[in-house]
């Protein structure tokens, strides 16, 4: 799959990048690869938070649960 990738300011460019996977809600283990971090949804500000500065927690992909 090719997607949009942004290096910095002005530099991009189209990349080969692997297929997302489906996540089952139900699975207690989320099994993906981008996902950095794992908040309850009581701390969803935190989370988003965490997500508005990824440059400096390295968030990829933030995941609330239920």
């Amino acid at each position: 799959m090719r997607a949009l990738v942004y290096h910095g300011p002005g530099e991009k460019a189209w990349e080969e990048v692997p297929k997302p996977q489906i996540i089952d809600d139900t699975d207690a283990v989320v099994r993906v690869r981008f996902v950095t971090h794992h908040f309850p949804l009581e701390d969803f500000i935190r989370a988003y938070e965490v997500f508005a500065d990824a440059g400096e927690t390295g968030a990829l992909k933030v995941v609330l649960t239920r």
